[in-house]
């Protein structure tokens, strides 16, 4: 097993095993941003409302996690503070966008309902798979159990859905 080095803040990582976790962040990254886009298109065109700013940045938050990872995986440096900062401003801003569009969804077509779904769906999956592919990733340690730990409590506390997809009461 290839030994990890730990460096002054307590979640950044080298010694990286693979690159699953990128290749699964860009995956879920270029689904969920496809779905969104559809899911807006068809908003408009059926003349519903579209918060196209929290869309917008929401966009942009994805190109920049991605950006940053790929950063780190090339220096062989996995900076997972700030990736835990990002990840949990992204989904903040995607339950807000969620719930703005949700009120709009009793009037809508079928197809809107279709890829607002779709978008739910990708988001109640992206953070549990993306956790998982970590730890693929990085040598085992307690500080990567930390880690995971605490962005499943951030996010449960951030969530309208848990880490399981599953409502929160």
């Amino acid at each position: 097993m290839k030994k990890g080095v730990y460096h002054k803040d307590k979640y950044t990582f080298s010694g990286m095993l693979s690159d699953e976790a990128l290749w699964t962040f860009e995956f879920f990254s270029k689904s969920l941003a496809d779905t969104l886009s559809d899911y807006l298109d068809v908003m408009e065109e059926n003349h519903l409302c579209i918060p196209a700013d929290d869309a917008d940045e929401l966009f942009d938050m994805l190109e920049d996690i991605s950006a940053d990872l790929r950063d780190d995986y090339h220096a062989d440096c996995l900076q997972l503070g700030r990736f835990r900062e990002n990840i949990l401003a992204f989904y903040d801003l995607a339950f807000s966008l969620c719930s703005d569009l949700e009120d709009d969804l009793s009037d809508a077509p079928l197809e809107a309902v279709y890829y607002g779904q779709v978008f739910v769906q990708g988001l109640k999956h992206f953070l549990p798979v993306m956790l998982q592919s970590l730890l693929m990733d990085l040598p085992e340690s307690q500080k990567l159990q930390q880690f995971i730990e605490q962005i499943q409590r951030d996010f449960s506390g951030l969530a309208p859905l848990d880490i399981h997809g599953s409502r929160l009461n």
